[in-house]
């Protein structure tokens, strides 16, 4: 088409309406006429316009042509704000072999790549196998009608949880059906293309993807982490067609297996989708397992490194221990379940270190391997009626029930099916039948064999949640305390003591294998307990072994006495005179005279040593005070370890004082030199999140430096002293004697004083200080559930074992300002871990952090928060609920606030996806900067003043701000040190100075959240009954009946379910029993206090 000049306003005015007019009509013509005829006479019309256009000229492309040009050339060429899918150019849809409308492909097509790429995994950003499997049937879908009308089909049954189909969707998703079965009639029908590939995946397509089965209703047990990984928690759901089955069971036959399929990841999928059914229904596998990637073993066991498995053994030290102790690897049968045992309890191991946030080179698709493997392994295993009918021995009593014990820890921990009806009634009764079988009665089994036999009772009383077969595992266990306590009655034990270290376990919270926050409510009533908390995976955990607590000693052992530490060097007569006490007194005591001996190990008896004022009026020999103001209660069977500082003393060999210079005693060695360096190397690559370029920017810094190389060993070895299980303090104090003497001498020089090696080797004192071992946080021995990401930054060693040293801290401080502030050192884009590292300080301290935040990246954290908000997120509404503080007081201050709360509740939406394993595009390096951007802004805001000193008008925007401290304490960043006694006496003390009439009128479900994650933290403390009383006044007044409910209110403001719904539920249960009318409805209150009656008429006799 020639390009025409510019015709009169009149011509244009009559071509606009003829050109509305050729519209309509060819809107009408299109929708009457299939899809493909439109799209193919529109091609048409394209091509005869350009045919006729002049080839010696440009074509262009004229908004207002002349009349004289044709109708369907100005349309096809006239450009239109609209889709290019309403043209006939560009359309990415022109090839395919339907007639369906475009904006349905559009959808359905996306959804089918996405279905076919979480397949294989979804928490890997930068997988590209599920990608590639992804292209790779896409183009053959492209080709063969029947593969693409099965995927369409299975795309939209894959929707259905999140979406509900109306009427005329559910049409079309028959009429699809029925074209796709149409289809593959016909290409079955023909020998030659019967067993192609695109037809064996149209058959599994349609096989195992036809409905969407229903979630049971009811309470269930809370299952693990990881539950969407490959959208399992979709495909659990899937309800198979058995025709199509069989077909695609014929098809794989006639190739020769799964194994001959040549489409890369094809026969992986096929193999994953038998194992999910094979699970529901607890059958043996027919597929053979076929992994995606080869990574996935290392040997016989899932390929996990040693750094890795320590890491784990640092929180799960008993992990699988005790089935040793039942069964030894004697026979093939045996060898085979602790083999599938050991598998589950790496795969535990890895999970564990997932959600800490432990940085591990795995790829994602290899993590769906391993934990596939271990699934397939454990569905492999013959039953006890096979093993019999096949080798003609009878089978062990335990195996059976151990078989299905396992398949119920996989259900909630490894392989987490979603709660479909049928599933968790078929495998509690096969287990209750199973445990009814068993031939040795429980007076005649050993201790092991006891323990075994409760953790699987425990695994069952756990699956049964909800169901009438509760009540046979609650009596199970019941009968077998009581046994306990009978066994050890007869062998004349201080059966008491041993009873309540029992009851003690049941009624704990207890964590779930890998320290996961997920523990299940077990309800013991007939144990004369209200409301338990059980380890429901005790014995994956540990083997219930009955350790010794202070209050056995306290209630039924030894006499305790006040013990005065002394001197360890007398020099003043009042030291030698109670050194003399001391030492008369002990030697007095009949145990030690009639010689008897000592339990090994140490006892910490001593509280940390205080200095006095006479002090500086002794000679330098003397090591510290006679701490004669506190005594500490120790048993007298034991050994008691003296005050130390820098290593062991006795009384016969003098010390040096602390805090004087140290020398080197000897010479490092070059092995532990190292070692030391290659600690420092894995730390910094965990910091630096396996980037090599900070990372061996440090390590060439370190290297070439004296006095940063004794700084950084200082900090290794500090590092070693907390995570090793040999605790020797000797390399840490060589190390920091030479700091201290090389930084004393670059200092004594005004001019390089405060140079970057300087600064840094002050921090690296500053943030390591040297102790005896560790001191647990103060404040109440109980704490609320912490997490996750409670490794990410090595945040369980720096917050929490590895104090800070609060002096070089403040010279630390004093040398950067003079600098002019982090950002005018040399090195500011590599400080990135100190800013963490202060933000972790001044989170445990609860200030302001000294200095800003250098991110590690040019990340912008705003930008990469509000991604994490979709409207298909289960948490979508978290944080609304903020928007009525702007509206109580809509200053500068509260609308500041309210953004902090914002990209706190996003940080929380994207560590929910991370942790069910969704469809996640962010690494452990982004979840650092952002959750470090995140809390750095929200205590910039504390204000310490107003916080400790409440005014009389009562101020909303600081008892919101503290509660989101504690929020940001438990979920954002979980300090094992974190302050929260502190926290919550300041906001007990807000509300003890004003009322707050206005906002819990205007905000009532504002301060409920306040009132109730306050409550959650309070645990132990003796403000929780202050909180307990209040809320239960104000839901009471809110008319809130039940805890989902009140858990609704919750996920509007800030509220993890993964971390918090376990204190949630524990505070509500707190609270109903508080309130006599409520204890009153509970059914079963007379029965408890029958069975407590019994318990404590056994226990006493």
């Amino acid at each position: 088409m020639q390009s025409t000049s510019h015709g009169p306003a009149k011509d244009n005015k009559a071509l606009a309406v003829r050109l509305q007019r050729r519209d309509a009509n060819r809107k009408s013509r299109t929708l009457s006429q299939p899809h493909h005829v439109a799209k193919r006479n529109r091609q048409q019309r394209v091509d005869k316009a350009i045919d006729h256009a002049d080839t010696d000229q440009d074509v262009r492309y004229d908004a207002f042509p002349s009349s004289t040009a044709s109708d369907d050339g100005v349309f096809d060429l006239v450009v239109s704000p609209r889709s290019p899918l309403d043209h006939g150019k560009n359309d990415p849809f022109a090839a395919l072999p339907t007639d369906l409308p475009v904006e349905f492909l559009t959808e359905q097509v996306h959804m089918s790549g996405i279905c076919l790429r979480e397949m294989i995994t979804n928490c890997d950003p930068t997988d590209r196998i599920g990608a590639h499997f992804s292209e790779q049937v896409m183009q053959m879908a492209s080709q063969n009608q029947a593969l693409f009308y099965s995927m369409l089909s299975a795309a939209m049954v894959f929707q259905k949880p999140t979406r509900e189909m109306s009427e005329e969707q559910s049409t079309l998703h028959l009429s699809i059906q029925n074209r796709a079965v149409s289809l593959l009639s016909q290409q079955m029908a023909d020998a030659t293309t019967a067993t192609h590939e695109a037809n064996i995946w149209a058959v599994f397509a349609m096989g195992y993807a036809s409905d969407i089965g229903p979630i049971r209703s009811g309470k269930f047990p809370r299952q693990s982490f990881l539950k969407e990984l490959q959208s399992l928690h979709v495909y659990g759901r899937f309800q198979l067609n058995q025709i199509h089955l069989r077909g695609l069971i014929q098809l794989v036959m006639l190739i020769g297996g799964i194994q001959n399929i040549k489409t890369p990841g094809m026969a992986s999928v096929i193999s994953f989708a038998d194992l999910f059914e094979s699970s529901r229904n607890m059958r043996h596998t027919f597929m053979p397992f076929i992994p995606f990637t080869n990574a996935y073993l290392l040997g016989d066991r899932l390929a996990f490194s040693t750094q890795e498995r320590l890491w784990a053994r640092q929180t799960l030290p008993r992990l699988g221990k005790g089935f040793l102790d039942v069964w030894q690897p004697t026979d093939p049968v045996l060898t085979a379940i602790l083999a599938v045992m050991d598998h589950m309890v790496d795969f535990t191991m890895i999970v564990e270190n997932y959600i800490r946030g432990r940085v591990s080179p795995r790829p994602g698709a290899a993590l769906t391997d391993q934990r596939n493997f271990a699934q397939h392994a454990l569905m492999s295993l013959p039953t006890a009626r096979e093993i019999e009918t096949n080798t003609g021995q009878l089978c062990d009593d335990l195996y059976e029930p151990c078989r299905l014990a396992l398949l119920v820890y996989s259900f909630l921990v490894v392989f987490p099916l979603p709660p479909i009806i049928g599933l968790h009634e078929k495998i509690t009764s096969r287990l209750q039948r199973s445990i009814v079988l068993m031939k040795q009665d429980l007076q005649f089994m050993g201790q092991s064999r006891l323990r075994f036999h409760l953790w699987i009772l425990t695994m069952g009383a756990i699956i049964s949640i909800g169901l009438p077969q509760r009540a046979f595992y609650i009596a199970e266990i019941r009968k077998m305390v009581l046994c306990w306590v009978y066994k050890m009655r007869m062998h004349s034990v201080k059966y008491s003591k041993d009873f309540y270290g029992i009851q003690k376990r049941l009624v704990e919270m207890a964590k779930t294998s890998g320290g996961m926050r997920n523990a299940t409510n077990l309800n013991l009533s007939y144990l004369s307990i209200d409301r338990s908390k059980l380890m429901w995976s005790s014995f994956l955990h540990q083997a219930w072994h009955v350790s010794r607590d202070k209050h056995f000693d306290a209630q039924y052992g030894h006499p305790l006495e006040m013990v005065d530490f002394v001197a360890g060097f007398p020099q003043t007569r009042e030291e030698k005179s109670a050194s003399r006490a001391a030492i008369q007194g002990n030697a007095s005591r009949i145990r030690w005279r009639k010689g008897t001996t000592v339990a090994p190990g140490f006892v910490q008896s001593h509280v940390p040593v205080q200095q006095s004022s006479s002090l500086e009026r002794r000679r330098p020999g003397t090591v510290a005070a006679t701490n004669r103001a506190r005594g500490t209660q120790v048993d007298p069977t034991r050994t008691i370890d003296a005050p130390t500082f820098f290593f062991h003393r006795t009384l016969d060999a003098p010390t040096l004082p602390p805090f004087l210079p140290l020398q080197p005693v000897e010479v490092v060695s070059k092995d532990v030199v190292w070692r030391m360096l290659k600690a420092t190397n894995e730390t910094m690559q965990h910091i630096m999140f396996s980037r090599d370029d900070l990372a061996n920017f440090w390590m060439q810094r370190i290297t070439s430096s004296d006095i940063l190389f004794n700084a950084f060993m200082y900090g290794a070895a500090i590092r070693e002293f907390h995570t090793s299980t040999v605790k020797s303090r000797r390399t840490a104090i060589e190390y920091h004697a030479r700091t201290v003497t090389l930084i004393n001498e670059s200092l004594s020089d005004p001019v390089q004083s405060c140079c970057d090696d300087n600064i840094i080797t002050v921090s690296s004192l500053a943030h390591h200080e040297l102790i005896d071992q560790y001191r647990p946080p103060t404040g109440s021995i109980k704490r609320p559930n912490q997490g996750p990401l409670e490794s990410l930054q090595l945040l369980d060693l720096y917050g929490g074992k590895i104090e800070p040293n609060m002096v070089h801290r403040r010279g630390m401080l004093t040398m950067i300002k003079r600098r002019g502030g982090m950002q005018a050192l040399g090195i500011a884009p590599a400080v990135f871990p100190w800013c963490v590292a202060e933000v972790f300080i001044a989170s445990r301290l609860l200030c302001k952090p000294a200095f800003e935040l250098l991110p590690l990246t040019g990340l912008d954290i705003p930008a990469s928060l509000s991604v994490n908000r979709r409207i298909d997120h289960p948490l979508k509404d978290m944080g609304h609920g903020f928007r009525v503080l702007t509206q109580l007081s809509p200053t500068d201050q509260n609308r500041a606030l309210y953004a902090d709360l914002d990209r706190m509740a996003l940080y929380c939406l994207g560590v929910d996806d991370y942790a069910a394993g969704r469809r996640m595009r962010k690494s452990l390096e982004i979840f650092a900067q952002e959750r470090v951007f995140v809390q750095h802004s929200l205590l910039t805001k504390y204000d310490e003043e107003s916080a400790a000193d409440p005014k009389p008008d009562g101020n909303i925007t600081t008892l919101t701000h503290l509660t989101a401290v504690i929020f940001s304490l438990m979920c954002v960043i979980p300090l094992p040190t974190a302050p929260f006694h502190k926290l919550v006496r300041q906001v007990k003390a807000q509300f003890a100075h004003h009322y707050f009439e206005h906002e819990w009128k205007e905000a009532p479900e504002m301060m409920t959240w306040i009132l109730f994650l306050t409550g959650v933290a309070a645990i132990g403390m003796p403000e929780r009954k202050w909180m307990v009383s209040t809320l239960d006044r104000c839901l009471h007044r809110l008319k809130i009946r039940d805890w989902t409910e009140l858990k609704g209110i919750l996920l509007k403001f800030l509220w993890l379910p993964i971390t918090n719904d376990d204190d949630g539920e524990g505070l509500y249960d707190e609270i109903r029993r508080s309130n006599p009318f409520e204890a009153l409805k509970d059914s079963g209150a007379v029965r408890v206090m029958e069975v407590s009656d019994e318990i404590e008429e056994v226990s006493v006799t």
